[in-house]
Protein backbone atom coordinates (compact mmCIF):
# COMPACT_ATOMS: atom_id res chain seq x y z
CA UNK A 1 0.00 0.00 0.00
CA UNK A 2 2.75 2.37 0.96
CA UNK A 3 4.54 1.92 -2.37
CA UNK A 4 1.30 2.50 -4.30
CA UNK A 5 0.53 5.63 -2.30
CA UNK A 6 4.07 6.97 -2.84
CA UNK A 7 3.75 6.20 -6.58
CA UNK A 8 6.75 3.88 -6.51
CA UNK A 9 4.67 1.06 -8.01
CA UNK A 10 2.12 1.43 -10.81
CA UNK A 11 -0.62 -1.03 -11.69
CA UNK A 12 -1.65 0.79 -14.88
CA UNK A 13 -0.63 -2.05 -17.20
CA UNK A 14 -1.62 -4.92 -14.89
CA UNK A 15 -4.47 -6.97 -16.30
CA UNK A 16 -4.79 -9.71 -13.66
CA UNK A 17 -5.52 -9.58 -9.94
CA UNK A 18 -5.55 -12.75 -7.85
CA UNK A 19 -7.02 -12.62 -4.35
CA UNK A 20 -6.32 -15.88 -2.52
CA UNK A 21 -7.78 -16.44 0.95
CA UNK A 22 -10.10 -13.50 0.32
CA UNK A 23 -12.32 -14.46 3.26
CA UNK A 24 -9.35 -14.21 5.63
CA UNK A 25 -8.28 -10.84 4.21
CA UNK A 26 -11.77 -9.46 4.81
CA UNK A 27 -12.01 -11.06 8.28
CA UNK A 28 -8.66 -9.53 9.26
CA UNK A 29 -9.85 -6.05 8.30
CA UNK A 30 -8.07 -5.59 4.96
CA UNK A 31 -11.18 -4.85 2.86
CA UNK A 32 -10.37 -1.16 2.46
CA UNK A 33 -6.77 -1.96 1.52
CA UNK A 34 -7.92 -4.45 -1.12
CA UNK A 35 -10.40 -1.90 -2.49
CA UNK A 36 -7.59 0.68 -2.61
CA UNK A 37 -5.39 -1.73 -4.57
CA UNK A 38 -8.26 -2.43 -6.98
CA UNK A 39 -8.69 1.31 -7.54
CA UNK A 40 -5.11 1.51 -8.89
CA UNK A 41 -5.98 -0.72 -11.86
CA UNK A 42 -6.70 1.70 -14.71
CA UNK A 43 -7.58 -0.75 -17.49
CA UNK A 44 -9.95 -3.67 -17.56
CA UNK A 45 -8.72 -6.51 -15.38
CA UNK A 46 -9.47 -10.15 -14.79
CA UNK A 47 -9.88 -10.83 -11.09
CA UNK A 48 -9.61 -14.26 -9.51
CA UNK A 49 -11.00 -14.51 -5.99
CA UNK A 50 -10.41 -17.69 -3.99
CA UNK A 51 -12.10 -18.36 -0.69
CA UNK A 52 -12.60 -21.52 1.37
CA UNK A 53 -15.88 -20.10 2.65
CA UNK A 54 -18.38 -17.65 1.19
CA UNK A 55 -20.07 -15.90 4.11
CA UNK A 56 -22.39 -12.98 3.34
CA UNK A 57 -19.61 -10.43 3.90
CA UNK A 58 -17.35 -11.98 1.24
CA UNK A 59 -20.32 -12.45 -1.12
CA UNK A 60 -21.09 -8.73 -0.85
CA UNK A 61 -17.44 -7.86 -1.42
CA UNK A 62 -17.31 -10.13 -4.49
CA UNK A 63 -20.48 -8.55 -5.94
CA UNK A 64 -19.00 -5.07 -5.62
CA UNK A 65 -15.43 -5.90 -6.72
CA UNK A 66 -16.08 -8.34 -9.59
CA UNK A 67 -17.83 -7.95 -12.94
CA UNK A 68 -19.91 -10.92 -14.13
CA UNK A 69 -18.45 -13.31 -11.51
CA UNK A 70 -18.53 -17.05 -12.03
CA UNK A 71 -18.76 -19.24 -8.93
CA UNK A 72 -17.18 -22.69 -8.79
CA UNK A 73 -18.01 -24.82 -5.75
CA UNK A 74 -15.94 -27.80 -4.71
CA UNK A 75 -18.17 -29.98 -2.59
CA UNK A 76 -21.40 -28.67 -1.15
CA UNK A 77 -21.81 -24.91 -0.84
CA UNK A 78 -21.71 -23.74 2.76
CA UNK A 79 -19.83 -26.79 4.04
CA UNK A 80 -16.10 -27.12 4.44
CA UNK A 81 -14.86 -30.48 3.26
CA UNK A 82 -11.55 -32.27 3.39
CA UNK A 83 -10.90 -34.32 0.28
CA UNK A 84 -7.50 -35.89 -0.28
CA UNK A 85 -8.49 -36.99 -3.80
CA UNK A 86 -8.58 -33.49 -5.29
CA UNK A 87 -6.13 -32.94 -8.14
CA UNK A 88 -4.71 -29.56 -9.03
CA UNK A 89 -2.87 -28.77 -12.20
CA UNK A 90 -0.84 -25.62 -12.78
CA UNK A 91 -0.60 -24.45 -16.37
CA UNK A 92 1.71 -21.62 -17.40
CA UNK A 93 0.93 -19.33 -20.32
CA UNK A 94 3.22 -17.06 -22.27
CA UNK A 95 1.58 -14.04 -23.85
CA UNK A 96 2.92 -12.00 -26.73
CA UNK A 97 1.66 -9.81 -29.50
CA UNK A 98 0.05 -12.82 -31.21
CA UNK A 99 -1.89 -13.98 -28.14
CA UNK A 100 -1.30 -16.45 -25.34
CA UNK A 101 -0.26 -20.09 -25.45
CA UNK A 102 0.65 -22.84 -23.01
CA UNK A 103 4.37 -23.23 -22.30
CA UNK A 104 4.34 -27.04 -21.99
Amino acid sequence: MDMLDKKLVFLDICRYLCLDEADRMIDLGFEEDVRNIISHFKAQRQTLLFSATMPKKIQNFAKSALVKPITINVGRAGRLIVNDRLRFELIFFRCGKFGCHSTD
